[in-house]
């Protein structure tokens, strides 16, 4: 099992992306970094979903408290992939727009989670699973997702 993940974690850095997409797979913390500081401009802030007061994020129902919208149209986003070392799979995508939202849930959870929206998809493999679980097509409406706990969103800071 541990050595099919690995196989996708390669297949997936080995695979080109979509046209406008630039990809990276890092193989450090200081390689993503390093790329993602410099594809921002030299100075690039790190965020990623935090839960507060639980090992464990449990599957509930949450409310949203508050959301703020970050105002850069660039931004890098890197996931955790299975691998018997650290790899981040980033990407910088175009037309990506990145938020902060704060969330309760129904047991008192509190979440400071990120959240990417893709506004357009209309170069996604159709097949994508986005378009299957919402029932839409390529190209028509923004697909938006929360990053899990141990993926980076990377913003420029000023």
């Amino acid at each position: 099992m541990a050595a099919e993940l690995m196989k996708q974690t390669l297949s997936l850095c080995e695979h080109k992306g979509i046209e406008g997409e630039e990809i990276f797979c890092a193989t450090s913390l200081e390689s993503m970094v390093d790329f993602c500081t410099a594809k921002l401009g030299g100075k690039g802030k790190a965020l990623s979903t935090e839960v507060n007061g639980k090992e464990s994020t449990p599957s509930q129902k949450y409310k949203i408290e508050l959301v703020r919208k970050f105002g850069a149209t660039k931004s890098v986003v890197c996931h955790s992939q299975n691998y018997a070392y650290a790899v981040f799979y980033c990407h910088i995508s175009v037309g990506i727009r990145s938020y902060a939202v704060s969330l309760e849930g129904e047991d008192g959870t509190k979440v400071k989670s990120v959240a990417v929206c893709h506004t357009d998809t209309s170069k996604w493999d159709p097949k994508h699973l986005a378009f299957q679980l919402l029932k839409i097509t390529p190209g028509t409406v923004p697909v938006c997702h929360f990053l899990p706990e141990d993926h980076v969103l990377w913003v420029p800071y000023n």
